[in-house]
């Protein structure tokens, strides 16, 4: 499978990779699938003098954003729970996603969240990984063998919601919740949330990952303020300002490839068109799109067409494999064969650590205009994801032994644990009352990077009252300049998790593999000039309509009606 067809199926197409520790991106909880960027934990990086940063985005100009909104939820309840949950040891089998973090450190079981959770509660797992790759396929051969494990990590079951659990694959949790899990009962009432989690059926297949509001940004565009000082321009806001500050570092200082760009990183460049160009999102009068089907995705190619054919992009962007992106993009970076890129914080700090001369500021994710509002980001994270569901070769008495298992990562004490471990050991309180990492963490004594202390001791991406400031990791003391910047955006016009019927999954189902196969041959070829796209477009336009996209368009406006509606 190539590159872009990877990328395609991951974040256009179904319903695809969220679980325990998962890399990347998020799958709705109703079956729908988002296009949110993947939360991966771990460090920020240097400051931006803000006097020179990019002008502040006034966000006081956005719209409202959307008829259903998110209500904060209230915080989690104490916990009630007689502990341990049963005299004797009890283990689910449970199917999860690999971590390539965490090749290296064997079965989750060896991971000092899951020992805590097994001496307080009794309940444990046997674990069997797989890739992002191949779960899903693997998914589906486990179900027609009747062989799926009690306990899934993630939301791989290609017919959706409620073929799931009308076909009993899955369990509805819903007529569980009340008596089993009280505390997740309670949190999943909150309006905004309740519609995320509730299919149209009033199914209930997920314990969710959930936060008392959306992440603040873990990712977006690096640039080296130390390049910029030597060609003397300001951090870059505009589409324009970026084409003037990628020129001189390739004019100036002979830069092989001045920005740094991977093939999962095209949303963000085309936000400031209005589109996602990866899938579906809003536009701002409420209606929903599909952004490889507008003019703004024809006006966006045409973008990055013109800054690769200048030679300011790594010229085999999508060749890179999945997992070394960010080897390629630390060699570019720490060569100076790149200046600008986009990433996760994790790799900023490590970075830093490394390149002791190299100074990063965050840079605005680009625009038309200084004062233009952009109302799609990926570097804000859901408040809702996908998490562990239970299948019916779960009997009914562990069933809801289970949900009392899951319950207890929803009250105040689970929630702690999973979010910080245990004070004095992962984490401890600052004078102001906040809490953050000690030095097992920050500074492990085993030499685990950041993120694998933190898959190690906590609940990564996976069930749990989520406590986001969790992922606000800084070795450097700048991080609030760097999150002020990746927020400008308001993210209104993201799409929300919805719940397609059955019928609905399967249609899309068979129209998104074939545009997206389409796409997979057409997309790069527009971006790097193998294709005309001004010749080609209304063939392109024409091609998408009859293998489907329309009929995608159709079923999104559909679910998302219902959605507004519950």
């Amino acid at each position: 499978m190539s590159t872009m067809k990877k990328v395609l199926a991951l974040l256009m197409a179904l319903t695809l990779v969220l679980g325990l520790a998962a890399c990347g991106g998020s799958t709705g909880s109703a079956g729908a699938p988002t296009s949110d960027a993947a939360s991966a934990a771990a460090s920020a990086e240097a400051a931006a003098d803000e006097n020179d940063a990019a002008p502040a985005v006034n966000a006081d100009s956005a719209e409202e954003a959307g008829p259903v909104e998110i209500a904060e939820p209230e915080a989690a309840a104490p916990n009630t729970m007689d502990l341990p949950l049963t005299d004797e040891e009890v283990d689910f089998t449970i199917l999860g996603l690999s971590n390539p973090n965490m090749n290296s450190y064997g079965d989750p079981n060896d991971y000092n969240i899951f020992k805590r959770l097994k001496e307080r509660t009794n309940i444990g797992f046997e674990w069997t990984m797989d890739t992002m790759f191949t779960i899903t396929e693997t998914h589906s051969l486990l179900v027609a063998a009747n062989d799926l494990p009690e306990i899934v990590g993630g939301n791989f079951y290609v017919g959706g919601v409620a073929s799931a659990i009308d076909e009993e694959v899955y369990w509805d949790l819903a007529p569980y919740l009340e008596e089993f899990a009280p505390d997740y009962y309670n949190l999943i009432q909150t309006d905004g949330i309740r519609q995320q989690v509730y299919s149209d059926d009033g199914y209930v297949m997920f314990f969710n990952e959930i936060a008392e509001k959306e992440f603040v940004p873990n990712n977006g565009i690096l640039v080296r303020q130390d390049m910029l000082d030597q060609v003397g321009l300001d951090v870059p806001v505009t589409y324009d300002d970026y084409t003037e500050v990628l020129s001189a570092f390739k004019n100036e200082l002979g830069m092989e490839a001045p920005f740094f760009v991977t093939d999962m990183d095209y949303d963000v460049f085309s936000a400031g068109f209005g589109i996602s160009s990866s899938g579906f999102c809003l536009d701002d009068d409420r209606n929903m799109v599909y952004g490889p089907t507008t003019d703004e995705f024809k006006e966006y190619l045409k973008q990055f067409h013109e800054w690769y054919e200048a030679g300011y992009i790594y010229k085999d962007f999508y060749c890179i494999p999945w997992g070394e992106a960010n080897n390629f993009r630390a060699e570019y970076m720490g060569a100076d064969k790149s200046a600008v890129t986009f990433c996760y914080c994790e790799f900023a700090g490590q970075f830093v650590f490394e390149n002791e001369d190299a100074e990063l500021v965050p840079g605005y994710i680009p625009r038309q205009t200084e004062d233009q509002q952009i109302h799609l980001t990926g570097g804000i994270d859901a408040q809702v994801k996908d998490g562990w569901c239970v299948s019916t070769n779960c009997d009914e008495e562990k069933l809801e032994l289970f949900c009392q298992f899951m319950n207890y990562l929803y009250t105040q004490e689970g929630a702690e644990l999973c979010n910080w471990g245990i004070e004095g050991e992962t984490f401890e309180y600052r004078e102001d009352g906040s809490k953050w990492y000690t030095d097992e963490i920050m500074n492990n004594p085993d030499s685990m990077t950041q993120t694998q202390a933190i898959i190690f001791n906590f609940m990564y991406q996976a069930p749990c009252y989520a406590d986001y400031t969790k992922y606000n990791i800084s070795t450097l003391t700048t991080w609030k300049d760097f999150a002020d910047v990746w927020a400008a955006a308001d993210n209104k016009n993201k799409r929300p998790t919805m719940s397609l019927t059955a019928d609905e999954e399967s249609a899309y189902a068979a129209a998104s593999t074939d545009v997206s196969t389409y796409m997979d041959e057409i997309v790069i070829k527009f971006m790097i000039g193998d294709a005309d796209i001004d010749a080609q477009w209304d063939t392109y336009l024409d091609t998408m309509d009859s293998l489907g996209a329309n009929e995608m368009i159709d079923i999104y406006a559909a679910a998302y009606e219902r959605y507004q509606n519950k």
